[in-house]
């Protein structure tokens, strides 16, 4: 059986930056801005779940404890994770930023580039990055 490859974070150029604020959306609890955002949709994701999620995080005992979500920093390139997906396009995970650092939180999806050039993603999952043991939880669905 070969050996899976590691997921990197580089990406192909403008995929961070499309799938940032996609992840930014999310931080600010703007669920409908969520697909616009995206360009292709979220596949389905439970806002209501993830939000209450999201106040889980910020008040129970996590890292993140008394956190705040905020919009991602710069230098997403080193934050969004990226693989390329064997029929074209590639998956991501990209964590939730709190004012404490990277949340356990994240959005994991795949991208395509669209008619235009431009990058649409597709949300598949809003969670915790160890409820799954698979790269991104959901990228590749």
């Amino acid at each position: 059986m070969p050996e899976q490859e590691e997921p990197t974070t580089a990406g192909p150029p403008g995929l961070a930056g499309a799938v940032g604020r996609v992840v930014d959306r999310v931080a600010e609890r703007r669920w409908g801005k969520v697909e616009t955002a995206a360009g292709g949709g979220a596949g389905g994701v439970d806002w209501v779940r993830v939000g209450a999620e999201m106040d889980a995080e910020m008040h129970a005992g996590t890292d993140s404890e008394g956190a705040e979500f905020l919009l991602l920093p710069m230098h997403l390139d080193l934050i969004v994770r990226c693989e390329e997906l064997v029929g074209g396009g590639y998956g991501f995970w990209c964590p939730l930023w709190t004012s404490r650092g990277p949340s356990r939180l994240g959005v994991g999806g795949a991208a395509h580039r669209g008619p235009d050039g431009g990058w649409r993603c597709v949300v598949h999952r809003v969670g915790a990055a160890d409820d799954d043991a698979g790269f991104g939880p959901g990228a590749g669905e």
